[in-house]
């Protein structure tokens, strides 16, 4: 007997469904740029310089101007207007003396020998008042009648 023929079965592929997006409104749309942000800031690296020590040591040549300081403030002393500066009271003149360069060496022009001549002078008001318990030129240190009249 022969061989029947079948009928042909058809294949039917099926794919999930998909939707078809509606397509956008036509708007106007107005594109506006954020403002740049701020370029980073570069680090700057300091730079070693060489130094000796701290910034505050007494090297040799600050202790010659000290020292040429006093001798100057030595030499102011002798002189005759020396005795004739007004005396603030607890500095005297030496006291005085010392606030009178301080404000030479501040206003006056940034003279090196002047602050240096000014320390001297503070550093000779403290040792006054720390060894004899007054300054020089302090008439009224340790007076207690001082400021009254006598009848």
């Amino acid at each position: 007997m022969a061989k029947r023929r079948r009928a042909q079965t058809a294949i039917v592929m099926r794919s999930a469904p998909t939707f078809m997006r509606p397509p956008a409104p036509r708007t106007s749309i107005i594109r506006v740029s954020a403002p740049r942000a701020a370029p980073k800031q570069r680090r700057h690296h300091r730079r070693r310089s060489s130094s000796s020590g701290s910034g505050g040591a007494l090297s040799f040549q600050r202790a010659a101007g000290l020292a040429l300081g006093g001798a100057i403030f030595g030499a102011i002393q002798k002189q005759d207007f020396y005795n004739k500066l007004p005396t603030l009271p607890l500095l005297g003149r030496t006291g005085t003396a010392a606030i009178a360069l301080t404000y030479l060496s501040k206003r006056g022009g940034n003279h090196a020998i002047l602050r240096d001549t000014a320390v001297a002078a503070c550093v000779l008001a403290g040792f006054q008042l720390g060894h004899d318990g007054k300054i020089s030129g302090d008439e009224t240190a340790g007076d207690e009648t001082a400021g009254y009249v006598d009848d």
